[in-house]
């Protein structure tokens, strides 16, 4: 049935192509949303990871291969990103503001779209909070798209530390539960998920964005084996420049051993996302 459909789409994208020459993607209905993984109750042929090579032969004519994206962000994203496809997501719900960041940066996303934005009676703060970001960063990100010197970590409340290689430094990023404001109860479950994103701009310096995150650092490279925290500050870009605003100090580094990037309730009154830090690091023994 796949090989079918592939030869199918591939023609119509064909002929649209002999009008308009643009870009093509075929979206795919995944697995495991909705219904049962099981025959007859979710549709079939369509892109799927498994079938990916038979498309590629049947469709040739479509340039993107995009999930639907509404469970196992993770997984899916790195089964879309295989054999050069680029990750372009046509639909996607939930925890938008990690998602859109993780995306970009773990997977140098072309394009993350809601499904639904024009029937919500209310902004979607947490889509608005995440593209201020993409948007603040676009140049920065677009530099260092391809080059590995970008990454990002989405951690689910429960999910154990992750380790990432960024540059010489392997960062290890721990969910933490947001802040609620100074004289209030404590928030409570259920949390949104954690993100982080990191962008290595120099041998020692690099760019950080997320939420809901702590991270530490060790050095992959030889030499002294210990790595601190030099200097960390808040700010945020304006027209690709960066403007700082906050240089932080020992009590909010744990002394120079973790950086932290989260928010309050209060920091998120503003439709603008708050949470972009530059920082240097060195090494000692």
């Amino acid at each position: 049935m796949a090989w079918n459909y592939a030869r199918y789409v591939g023609r119509v994208a064909e002929a649209g192509k002999a009008e308009y020459p643009l870009p093509m993607y075929a979206n795919t209905w995944l697995y495991g949303f909705g219904r049962p993984n099981q025959p007859g109750r979710t549709p079939s042929g369509g892109p799927l990871p498994h079938v990916h090579d038979v498309w590629r032969a049947g469709a040739p004519q479509i340039d993107v291969f995009s999930p639907d994206m509404y469970n196992d962000f993770v997984e899916f994203s790195a089964l879309y990103t295989r054999s050069g496809n680029p990750l372009f997501i046509p639909e996607t719900r939930y925890n938008m503001e990690a998602r859109v960041i993780y995306a970009f940066g773990r997977y140098d996303a072309i394009g993350v779209s809601l499904m639904g934005v024009e029937r919500s009676p209310t902004p979607d703060n947490e889509l608005i909070r995440g593209c201020e970001l993409i948007r603040q960063l676009a140049p920065l990100i677009a530099k260092h798209q391809g080059k590995g010197t970008m990454s990002a970590v989405l951690l689910a409340p429960n999910d154990p530390p992750q380790k990432i290689q960024v540059g010489n430094y392997t960062f290890e990023v721990s969910f933490v539960a947001p802040r609620g404001l100074p004289g209030t109860p404590a928030l409570q479950p259920p949390f949104p998920s954690g993100v982080a994103l990191f962008i290595n701009t120099g041998p020692d310096e690099y760019y950080a964005a997320g939420n809901s995150a702590s991270v530490t650092f060790a050095p992959n490279t030889p030499g002294p084996e210990h790595a601190g925290l030099g200097t960390v500050e808040e700010g945020t870009f304006v027209n690709g420049r960066w403007i700082p605003s906050r240089q932080l100090a020992g009590d909010e580094t744990g002394q120079g051993q973790h950086l932290s990037l989260r928010s309050s309730p209060a920091d998120r009154i503003s439709d603008r996302y708050v949470g972009i830090q530059r920082f240097t690091l060195y090494r000692y023994r």
